[in-house]
């Protein structure tokens, strides 16, 4: 397991402790501390999320979407399944904590126009930490990843 900090973009989770309505682990001004954890069992392994992670940032496909706040190619790759060890791969969410939604920086998009030509702001954004939060928690696995991988059973 790891723990880190990710930059908190969103008013409404920097107000939330303030009018005690959440009571979690902030390490500065618009800092949060969050986990993630790697573990192998055998021929199978298992990524431990710490929140709502869109699945193309676990299998692939994440997208470079016209409207996005964003003009980048996808950060968040290889896919996390395709870094953890072993023949057999789960990805847990909700693991370890909620931090809301994982979003890949190259779909973020809380500013219009919006992705593929929606009339309306998406609801992710509105529960998510921020835009670096993905490419943050995907380095992390990585790291660990790889680190287990070496630690071949």
């Amino acid at each position: 397991a790891r723990t880190i900090e990710l930059p908190l973009d969103n008013t409404a989770f920097l107000l939330a402790p303030v009018l005690g309505l959440i009571d979690r682990g902030h390490v500065g001004w618009k800092r949060l501390r969050t986990e993630v954890a790697v573990l192998r069992f055998g021929d199978a392994s298992i990524a431990c999320i710490p929140g709502e992670i869109y699945p193309e940032i676990v299998n692939g496909g994440i997208e470079r979407a016209p409207g996005g706040d964003f003009d980048v190619e996808p950060v968040e790759v290889p896919p996390i399944r395709a870094l953890l060890p072993g023949r057999v791969k789960f990805v847990f969410g909700l693991a370890n904590d909620e931090i809301g939604y994982i979003i890949p920086r190259s779909e973020w998009d809380r500013e219009p126009p919006y992705l593929y030509g929606s009339p309306k702001r998406v609801y992710g954004e509105i529960n998510s930490v921020g835009p670096e939060t993905a490419p943050a928690l995907h380095a992390a696995l990585r790291e660990l990843s790889r680190a287990l991988a070496l630690k071949d059973p």
